[in-house]
């Protein structure tokens, strides 16, 4: 199978409780969707039920859908990352406004085409302290989903200190399975870097005018 960015096909055999041209509706537009450009996260579906006509299928029977596509898509990217050689990732912690604390994982990498891709793998939440272990085991189990814990060659984070003691755990984790991957992996994000030169610049600047008042 070629490392296509645009090669996943998902089947709508799913047998519900309603009749079979609304549970392929429903599914159509799911994965209309959730596959577009590879984004097969549920955060971006705009509840695909409302624009079904007829008979709703019975809730269930829509988790049964969607738990389907997740792991028909699961396998077709799996099948699909083994044509890659490498792959690099872009990692960040955030706290969502009903106070979840999440890790997102995104996998860039080029295809046969030379076409640069990208994917969001994980949108895991973070139980337990941000320490750089906890970071550090959530990663690695999602890179070890979708088996690219041996082809992963850089990792950007922000600079934000247990990013930096995080990778060494990776480093550590992966040692066996990826020797290659070491602490000069760690890409720092210029423009969190930037960001940060700006507002130290504004605080200074605002400091001596208040003094010189």
């Amino acid at each position: 199978m070629s490392a296509d960015c645009n090669a996943v096909e998902v089947d709508d055999n799913i047998s519900t409780r309603s009749g079979r041209r609304n549970r392929s509706k429903v599914l159509d537009h799911f994965v209309e969707v959730a596959l577009d450009e590879y984004q097969c996260t549920l955060c971006q579906v705009e509840n695909p039920i409302r624009k079904v006509v007829g008979d709703i299928p019975a809730p269930d029977a829509v988790k049964t859908m969607v738990e389907r596509v997740y792991r028909e898509v699961q396998g077709k990217l799996v099948e699909m990352f083994a044509n890659v050689s490498s792959v690099s990732l872009t990692v960040d912690a955030w706290t969502s406004q009903n106070n979840l604390a999440l890790l997102g994982i995104t996998a860039h990498w080029i295809d046969n085409d030379r076409k640069l891709c990208e994917l969001l793998l994980g949108l895991q939440q973070i139980k337990g302290p941000h320490s750089d272990l906890n970071l550090a085991m959530i990663l690695v189990e999602v890179a070890n989903h979708y088996g690219i814990e041996s082809k992963i060659c850089a990792i950007t984070t922000d600079n934000a200190f247990n990013n930096r003691t995080m990778m060494a755990s990776i480093v550590d984790q992966l040692k066996t399975v990826n020797p290659q991957f070491t602490m000069d992996r760690h890409v720092p994000c210029i423009a969190h870097v930037r960001n940060l030169v700006v507002q130290a610049g504004l605080r200074g600047h605002s400091q001596s005018r208040t003094s010189g008042n």
